[in-house]
Protein backbone atom coordinates (compact mmCIF):
# COMPACT_ATOMS: atom_id res chain seq x y z
CA UNK A 1 0.00 0.00 0.00
CA UNK A 2 1.47 3.33 -1.08
CA UNK A 3 -1.22 5.58 0.40
CA UNK A 4 -4.57 5.43 2.12
CA UNK A 5 -7.27 8.09 2.10
CA UNK A 6 -10.15 9.18 4.28
CA UNK A 7 -13.05 11.52 3.63
CA UNK A 8 -11.15 14.26 5.46
CA UNK A 9 -7.86 13.52 3.70
CA UNK A 10 -8.61 12.82 0.03
CA UNK A 11 -5.99 13.28 -2.67
CA UNK A 12 -5.40 13.37 -6.40
CA UNK A 13 -2.81 11.16 -8.08
CA UNK A 14 -0.86 12.04 -11.26
CA UNK A 15 1.05 9.17 -12.89
CA UNK A 16 4.02 9.75 -15.18
CA UNK A 17 3.30 8.24 -18.64
CA UNK A 18 6.46 6.18 -19.22
CA UNK A 19 7.91 5.54 -15.76
CA UNK A 20 6.61 4.41 -12.37
CA UNK A 21 6.69 7.85 -10.78
CA UNK A 22 3.65 9.34 -9.09
CA UNK A 23 2.76 12.84 -7.83
CA UNK A 24 0.12 13.18 -5.13
CA UNK A 25 -1.68 16.33 -4.01
CA UNK A 26 -3.79 16.24 -0.86
CA UNK A 27 -6.94 18.35 -0.97
CA UNK A 28 -6.35 19.57 2.57
CA UNK A 29 -2.74 20.55 1.77
CA UNK A 30 -2.72 21.96 -1.79
CA UNK A 31 0.59 23.80 -1.32
CA UNK A 32 2.57 20.54 -1.29
CA UNK A 33 3.20 17.64 -3.63
CA UNK A 34 4.34 14.17 -2.63
CA UNK A 35 6.48 12.63 -5.39
CA UNK A 36 7.64 9.01 -5.32
CA UNK A 37 8.71 6.06 -7.43
CA UNK A 38 5.98 3.44 -6.99
CA UNK A 39 8.55 0.68 -7.46
CA UNK A 40 10.56 2.10 -4.54
CA UNK A 41 8.27 4.10 -2.18
CA UNK A 42 11.22 4.94 0.05
CA UNK A 43 12.18 7.55 -2.58
CA UNK A 44 9.30 9.77 -1.38
CA UNK A 45 9.98 13.51 -1.71
CA UNK A 46 7.83 16.47 -0.71
CA UNK A 47 7.74 19.47 -3.03
CA UNK A 48 6.80 22.64 -1.15
CA UNK A 49 5.43 25.97 -2.32
CA UNK A 50 3.91 28.91 -0.46
CA UNK A 51 0.87 28.95 -2.76
CA UNK A 52 -1.83 26.58 -3.90
CA UNK A 53 -0.57 24.36 -6.72
CA UNK A 54 -3.14 24.72 -9.49
CA UNK A 55 -1.86 22.53 -12.31
CA UNK A 56 0.31 19.40 -12.32
CA UNK A 57 1.62 17.38 -15.27
CA UNK A 58 4.41 14.99 -16.23
CA UNK A 59 6.34 15.36 -19.47
CA UNK A 60 6.14 12.36 -21.80
CA UNK A 61 9.86 11.47 -21.67
CA UNK A 62 11.94 8.40 -20.70
CA UNK A 63 13.07 10.10 -17.47
CA UNK A 64 10.61 11.62 -14.97
CA UNK A 65 10.07 15.37 -15.43
CA UNK A 66 7.33 17.06 -13.40
CA UNK A 67 5.84 20.49 -14.11
CA UNK A 68 3.44 22.43 -11.91
CA UNK A 69 2.15 25.95 -11.46
CA UNK A 70 0.74 28.37 -8.92
CA UNK A 71 -0.89 31.73 -9.58
CA UNK A 72 2.51 33.38 -9.80
CA UNK A 73 4.91 30.92 -11.43
CA UNK A 74 5.43 27.73 -13.46
CA UNK A 75 7.95 25.28 -11.99
CA UNK A 76 9.86 22.16 -13.00
CA UNK A 77 10.93 19.34 -10.68
CA UNK A 78 13.29 16.41 -11.31
CA UNK A 79 12.76 13.42 -8.99
CA UNK A 80 16.18 12.08 -10.02
CA UNK A 81 17.99 15.09 -8.57
CA UNK A 82 15.31 16.45 -6.18
CA UNK A 83 15.81 19.81 -7.90
CA UNK A 84 12.97 22.29 -8.33
CA UNK A 85 13.25 25.52 -10.31
CA UNK A 86 11.11 28.40 -11.53
CA UNK A 87 10.66 28.32 -15.30
CA UNK A 88 8.70 31.51 -15.87
CA UNK A 89 6.30 33.95 -14.25
CA UNK A 90 2.77 32.67 -14.76
CA UNK A 91 1.03 35.39 -16.77
CA UNK A 92 -1.08 32.88 -18.66
CA UNK A 93 -4.64 31.64 -18.59
CA UNK A 94 -3.33 28.10 -19.13
CA UNK A 95 -0.17 26.26 -20.25
CA UNK A 96 1.11 22.89 -21.38
CA UNK A 97 4.65 21.54 -21.45
CA UNK A 98 5.58 19.17 -24.30
CA UNK A 99 8.80 17.95 -25.87
CA UNK A 100 8.28 20.83 -28.35
CA UNK A 101 8.44 23.34 -25.48
CA UNK A 102 5.97 25.35 -23.43
CA UNK A 103 2.61 26.19 -24.99
CA UNK A 104 0.58 28.98 -23.38
CA UNK A 105 -2.70 30.86 -23.68
CA UNK A 106 -2.83 34.58 -22.92
CA UNK A 107 -5.86 36.83 -23.26
CA UNK A 108 -5.37 39.67 -25.73
CA UNK A 109 -8.81 41.27 -25.24
CA UNK A 110 -11.99 40.26 -23.46
CA UNK A 111 -13.08 38.02 -26.34
CA UNK A 112 -9.79 36.95 -27.95
CA UNK A 113 -6.75 35.02 -26.70
CA UNK A 114 -3.43 34.04 -28.27
CA UNK A 115 -1.81 30.60 -28.22
CA UNK A 116 1.98 30.91 -28.08
CA UNK A 117 4.34 28.13 -29.11
CA UNK A 118 7.77 27.72 -27.46
CA UNK A 119 6.96 30.32 -24.81
CA UNK A 120 10.38 29.90 -23.16
CA UNK A 121 12.26 30.15 -26.46
CA UNK A 122 11.38 31.90 -29.72
CA UNK A 123 7.81 32.71 -28.54
CA UNK A 124 6.00 32.24 -31.83
CA UNK A 125 2.31 33.19 -31.96
CA UNK A 126 0.56 30.00 -33.05
CA UNK A 127 -3.10 31.07 -33.40
CA UNK A 128 -5.75 33.47 -32.15
CA UNK A 129 -8.79 31.84 -30.54
CA UNK A 130 -12.19 33.04 -29.26
CA UNK A 131 -12.23 33.58 -25.51
CA UNK A 132 -14.89 33.71 -22.81
CA UNK A 133 -13.92 34.38 -19.20
CA UNK A 134 -17.05 32.52 -18.09
CA UNK A 135 -16.10 29.36 -20.02
CA UNK A 136 -12.34 29.48 -20.67
CA UNK A 137 -10.38 27.08 -22.84
CA UNK A 138 -7.69 24.82 -21.36
CA UNK A 139 -4.75 23.31 -23.26
CA UNK A 140 -5.21 19.52 -23.32
CA UNK A 141 -2.60 18.39 -25.84
CA UNK A 142 -0.27 19.61 -28.58
CA UNK A 143 1.37 17.53 -31.28
CA UNK A 144 2.94 18.30 -34.64
CA UNK A 145 1.05 21.35 -35.89
CA UNK A 146 -2.19 20.99 -33.90
CA UNK A 147 -3.30 22.04 -30.43
CA UNK A 148 -6.31 20.60 -28.61
CA UNK A 149 -8.35 22.77 -26.24
CA UNK A 150 -11.15 21.75 -23.90
CA UNK A 151 -13.74 23.81 -22.02
CA UNK A 152 -14.61 23.71 -18.33
CA UNK A 153 -17.79 21.68 -18.89
CA UNK A 154 -15.77 18.83 -20.43
CA UNK A 155 -18.29 18.68 -23.29
CA UNK A 156 -16.66 20.80 -25.99
CA UNK A 157 -13.25 20.74 -27.65
CA UNK A 158 -11.48 22.88 -30.20
CA UNK A 159 -8.78 21.65 -32.58
CA UNK A 160 -6.52 24.60 -33.43
CA UNK A 161 -4.02 24.85 -36.28
CA UNK A 162 -2.33 28.01 -37.59
CA UNK A 163 -4.83 28.17 -40.48
CA UNK A 164 -8.04 26.49 -39.25
CA UNK A 165 -10.06 25.66 -36.15
CA UNK A 166 -12.49 22.78 -35.70
CA UNK A 167 -15.05 22.72 -32.85
CA UNK A 168 -16.20 19.30 -31.59
CA UNK A 169 -18.84 18.16 -29.12
CA UNK A 170 -16.64 15.73 -27.19
CA UNK A 171 -15.33 15.31 -23.66
CA UNK A 172 -12.64 12.64 -24.13
CA UNK A 173 -9.59 12.31 -26.35
CA UNK A 174 -6.77 9.91 -27.16
CA UNK A 175 -3.66 10.29 -29.29
CA UNK A 176 -2.45 7.27 -31.25
CA UNK A 177 1.21 6.59 -31.95
CA UNK A 178 0.13 5.05 -35.26
CA UNK A 179 -0.48 7.30 -38.27
CA UNK A 180 -0.58 10.43 -36.06
CA UNK A 181 -4.25 9.94 -35.25
CA UNK A 182 -6.21 11.91 -32.67
CA UNK A 183 -9.48 10.41 -31.41
CA UNK A 184 -12.29 12.35 -29.75
CA UNK A 185 -15.53 10.99 -28.38
CA UNK A 186 -18.70 11.67 -26.46
CA UNK A 187 -21.41 9.21 -25.47
CA UNK A 188 -22.87 9.41 -28.97
CA UNK A 189 -20.03 10.24 -31.40
CA UNK A 190 -16.46 9.16 -32.22
CA UNK A 191 -14.22 11.36 -34.38
CA UNK A 192 -10.72 10.94 -35.83
CA UNK A 193 -8.30 13.65 -36.90
CA UNK A 194 -4.84 13.76 -38.49
CA UNK A 195 -2.62 16.83 -38.56
CA UNK A 196 -3.28 18.86 -41.70
CA UNK A 197 -6.68 17.25 -42.32
CA UNK A 198 -10.22 17.73 -41.07
CA UNK A 199 -12.07 15.76 -38.36
CA UNK A 200 -13.81 12.63 -39.65
CA UNK A 201 -16.86 11.09 -37.99
CA UNK A 202 -16.20 7.38 -37.40
CA UNK A 203 -19.44 6.40 -35.71
CA UNK A 204 -22.60 7.94 -34.29
CA UNK A 205 -24.82 5.97 -31.93
CA UNK A 206 -27.36 6.19 -29.15
CA UNK A 207 -25.87 3.25 -27.25
CA UNK A 208 -23.55 5.27 -25.00
CA UNK A 209 -19.81 5.13 -25.75
CA UNK A 210 -17.76 4.95 -22.53
CA UNK A 211 -14.14 4.42 -23.59
CA UNK A 212 -11.84 3.90 -26.60
CA UNK A 213 -8.50 2.04 -26.83
CA UNK A 214 -6.07 1.44 -29.71
CA UNK A 215 -5.85 -2.26 -30.56
CA UNK A 216 -3.17 -2.43 -33.27
CA UNK A 217 -0.93 -0.50 -35.67
CA UNK A 218 -3.79 -0.29 -38.19
CA UNK A 219 -5.72 1.80 -35.64
CA UNK A 220 -8.32 -0.88 -35.05
CA UNK A 221 -10.25 0.51 -32.09
CA UNK A 222 -11.70 -1.16 -29.03
CA UNK A 223 -14.98 0.53 -28.09
CA UNK A 224 -16.47 0.10 -24.63
CA UNK A 225 -20.26 0.35 -24.50
CA UNK A 226 -22.56 -0.13 -21.55
CA UNK A 227 -22.89 -3.91 -21.87
CA UNK A 228 -20.25 -4.95 -24.41
CA UNK A 229 -16.90 -4.22 -26.03
CA UNK A 230 -16.54 -4.16 -29.82
CA UNK A 231 -13.69 -3.80 -32.32
CA UNK A 232 -14.07 -1.11 -34.98
CA UNK A 233 -11.96 -1.19 -38.15
CA UNK A 234 -12.26 2.45 -39.28
CA UNK A 235 -10.85 2.01 -42.79
CA UNK A 236 -13.55 -0.53 -43.63
CA UNK A 237 -16.29 0.80 -41.29
CA UNK A 238 -16.84 -2.69 -39.90
CA UNK A 239 -17.45 -3.61 -36.25
CA UNK A 240 -17.46 -6.94 -34.41
CA UNK A 241 -18.02 -8.05 -30.81
CA UNK A 242 -15.03 -8.71 -28.53
CA UNK A 243 -16.70 -9.02 -25.10
CA UNK A 244 -20.41 -9.59 -24.67
CA UNK A 245 -20.82 -8.46 -21.05
CA UNK A 246 -20.38 -5.22 -19.07
CA UNK A 247 -16.80 -4.37 -18.11
CA UNK A 248 -15.20 -1.79 -15.82
CA UNK A 249 -11.69 -0.67 -16.71
CA UNK A 250 -10.38 -1.30 -20.23
CA UNK A 251 -6.77 -1.18 -21.48
CA UNK A 252 -4.90 -2.59 -24.47
CA UNK A 253 -1.32 -3.63 -25.20
CA UNK A 254 -1.39 -2.95 -28.94
CA UNK A 255 2.14 -4.32 -29.53
CA UNK A 256 1.37 -7.70 -27.93
CA UNK A 257 -2.31 -7.59 -28.97
CA UNK A 258 -3.71 -8.21 -25.50
CA UNK A 259 -6.85 -6.59 -24.11
CA UNK A 260 -7.10 -6.16 -20.34
CA UNK A 261 -10.43 -5.56 -18.63
CA UNK A 262 -12.15 -5.83 -15.27
CA UNK A 263 -15.61 -6.91 -14.21
CA UNK A 264 -17.37 -7.91 -11.00
CA UNK A 265 -15.42 -11.18 -10.94
CA UNK A 266 -11.90 -9.85 -11.33
CA UNK A 267 -9.23 -8.73 -13.82
CA UNK A 268 -9.00 -10.50 -17.19
CA UNK A 269 -6.87 -10.50 -20.34
CA UNK A 270 -7.93 -11.42 -23.84
CA UNK A 271 -5.57 -12.13 -26.75
CA UNK A 272 -6.92 -10.90 -30.06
Amino acid sequence: TLFTSTAKNSWHAFWAPNVTYLAIQRQDDPEHLIVLDASDPATLTTVTTNEVIQKIMWLNTPDPELYYSTTNAIYSFSPLTDASSVLVTNNYQDWLMTTQGLWSIKVATGTVATITEDTLGFQSDFAVIPWSAGDPWHVLAARDNSVLLGDSSNRHMLIVTPMKQFPLSAGHYLTSSYNNWWLFWSASELWAYSDGGTPELLTRTGSGLDDVVILDSNNTLGLQWGKRVTALIPYYATEQDLIDRPVGMLAADSARRILYFSDSQGLWKLAY
